[in-house]
């Protein structure tokens, strides 16, 4: 995955007379970062390899692409202001970088992970040895959240019934675990959640799975259908309903 600095130096030093343009680089390091020194790291790595490459090798890229890989927040709230002030305390570093080098960056789930939500309907609730079991029609061939740990962390998670939030039940709370319906003892969404008292057809809505759940997700697997997907904007406007994934497994 990706080049070594002594592997672009070579290549960039033999593109001269070759029928080969390199209009730029992509610089990668990592991902998940969550203080500035990490920013800062990356942007003197890159900064030292663009000088040794424009004096050793006469190039300067026209354009670069850097993925800074900052974290995104899925289990501890408040999870816009922690993204906001990450984001403060890089963007000025990052500012001052593009002033030298035109750059673009590649914001990933950091930007993406806002950006979804994802519905599930609530089919059948079961006691086992004293555990409360929610069973949903979708699975974790739906739901993908980075580092969950089998579903031991708990992302943005509300109680729909009616169209409306349940922020609290008239019996009170409950704890549950969160299974999917596929025929595998790993289809768990949430290992353990108070949730206000939950009943068979409430929907559950799993926030910030804008990042993964779409790309990443195994929706063919098992041949399950694949779920409806909405676009919000100043009304909801249906993009695709439900469809069966048996036609693009055959």
């Amino acid at each position: 995955f990706g080049m070594s600095p002594e592997n672009m130096l070579s290549i960039l030093k033999e593109r001269k007379g070759k029928s080969v343009t390199i209009s730029g680089i992509h610089f990668y390091s990592g991902t998940d970062k969550k203080k500035q020194k990490q920013i800062e790291k990356d942007l003197s790595v890159l900064t030292d390899f663009l000088k040794e490459a424009a004096e050793s090798c006469g190039y300067t890229p026209e354009f670069l692409e850097y993925g800074p890989g900052l974290s995104a927040e899925y289990y501890e709230e408040p999870f816009e202001e922690k993204d906001e002030e990450l984001l403060r305390s890089v963007s000025g570093l990052i500012k001052d970088f593009s002033l030298k080098q035109k750059t673009g960056i590649e914001m990933g789930r950091f930007i993406a992970a806002g950006a979804g939500s994802y519905f599930t309907r609530v089919c059948d609730i079961k006691v086992n040895a004293g555990v409360n079991y929610l069973i949903v029609d979708g699975g974790i061939h739906h739901l993908k959240y980075y580092g969950q740990n089998m579903a031991m962390k708990v992302p943005p998670l509300r109680v729909i019934r009616d169209g409306e939030v349940l922020t609290e039940s008239p019996e009170g709370r409950s704890e549950y675990c969160i299974c999917g319906s596929l025929c595998t003892i790993a289809d768990v969404l949430v290992r353990r959640v108070s949730l206000p008292v939950v009943r068979t057809g409430d929907i559950l809505e799993f926030g910030r799975a804008g990042a993964y759940s779409v790309t990443e997700g195994s929706i063919a697997f098992l041949s399950r259908n694949m779920p409806e997907i909405w676009l919000k904007g100043e009304e909801m406007k249906l993009l695709r309903g439900e469809m069966e994934s048996w036609r693009i497994n055959c």
